[in-house]
């Protein structure tokens, strides 16, 4: 495989691994996957990176024929249980939605600040969930509107904050408003159905922008 085909990357570890326990699980097997499938030059995990004088971590960095490509990665669960001979499989609900979609934009804006979306530097941010609330949206009378990743809509450029009713001392580090610079498109894809419990994920993969 000459190019990063995400897609096809996703598919083929959904056979081995339907859900993850946690992000870091997801983090950890979709790095091994990419190393296998595209034997990336270099690959690392919690990649440092300053962004207005700020050191970050970026989940997933590798390089790969002079390109550079940084993932950051979401996994919102609801309650799942399940057990057979092996173990015990509990994912909890982890319920603030809310939060799970303000997080998602931000790393949008997160690696737009990067300057990704160019020949050379890639940027992609996936979302991976079976909570079917992020699917299907949330209301435009609700506080967290602005952050909306409902199916088949558009992130559209521009502030993205919380409304006037919001408790923003209830926030912490969320308060702060966000600001996307160009329009990505929301298109949520099957990834597994195990047990019935039907996960989907989101890749939105970064434009280039100018920004300075």
């Amino acid at each position: 495989m000459n190019d990063f085909d995400l897609h096809k990357i996703l598919k083929v570890l959904s056979k081995e691994r339907p859900f993850f326990y946690s992000e870091a699980d997801f983090k950890f097997a979709l790095a091994c996957k990419i190393k296998e499938e595209i034997s990336p030059e270099k690959i690392i995990i919690e990649y440092p990176e300053i962004i207005c004088d700020k050191r970050i971590y970026i989940d997933i960095y590798f390089k790969k024929d002079n390109k550079e490509y940084y993932l950051e990665l979401k996994y919102k669960t609801k309650e799942f249980i399940f057990n057979n001979e092996e173990m015990k499989y509990n994912l909890k609900d982890q319920k603030a939605c809310d939060f799970g979609r303000y997080d998602f934009i931000k790393d949008i804006e997160r690696l737009e600040k990067i300057k990704c979306g160019t020949q050379d530097k890639l940027g992609y941010v996936i979302f991976l969930s079976n909570d079917e609330n992020y699917l299907q949206g949330t209301k435009k009378t609700n506080q967290d509107y602005s952050f909306n990743i409902e199916n088949n809509t558009t992130i559209t450029r521009g502030e993205k904050s919380w409304s006037k009713e919001k408790i923003l001392k209830s926030l912490g580090s969320r308060k702060n408003s966000l600001n996307i610079n160009n329009d990505y498109f929301v298109q949520w894809r099957d990834y597994s159905n195990f047990k019935n419990s039907e996960f989907n994920y989101l890749a939105i993969k970064i434009k280039e922008t100018n920004i300075k």
